[in-house]
């Protein structure tokens, strides 16, 4: 007499459940990690981006602004001259992050309908008067704030 063992047993079901336990629980902290390491590259990016305006500043004739600007898309930002936020283009633009990430300048949030608009002053480097704002706040899986120091033209992070 043979008997019939095609079904699973308790035991079996336990264990494909701690290892759906176990994947799900591992893909949660990469996800989070990602999202920390979206947040950094953000802030590198805008940093990045007021560098260059400063060196072209110094170095060119006309005068630039950075733009940092949302669409339903994300954040982007952009180097160009005296613009209103509707003249601004996503296609010329550089992504900065995903719409997951708030951005604030000086407790303002930015979205589809305001920007950030920063200037240098040719002479010595310090920011502009007419586009300028002390401090930039971006939010992900963590905080962090830029700060910018109007008569130097520096900017430092705060982790």
């Amino acid at each position: 007499m043979r008997l019939n063992n095609k079904g699973i047993t308790l035991i079996e079901i336990i264990v494909v459940m701690a290892i759906v336990g176990i994947l799900v629980g591992s893909s949660f902290v990469a996800i989070q990690y990602i999202q920390f390491g979206n947040t950094k590259k953000c802030v590198a990016k805008i940093e990045d981006e007021l560098d260059r305006l400063l060196v072209e500043t110094m170095s060119k004739k006309e005068k630039r602004y950075f733009y940092l600007f949302k669409t339903a898309d994300g954040y982007f930002v952009t180097l160009d001259k005296d613009k209103k936020r509707e003249n601004l283009e996503q296609k010329e633009a550089i992504k900065v992050a995903g719409s997951s990430v708030v951005i604030e300048a000086d407790g303002q949030s930015i979205n589809e309908e305001n920007m950030i608009k920063i200037g240098y002053q040719k002479e010595g480097g310090a920011f502009s008067n007419d586009a300028y704002c002390s401090q930039i706040t971006i939010e992900g899986n963590g905080t962090y704030r830029l700060h910018l120091v109007k008569d130097t033209g520096l900017h430092y992070l705060e982790p």
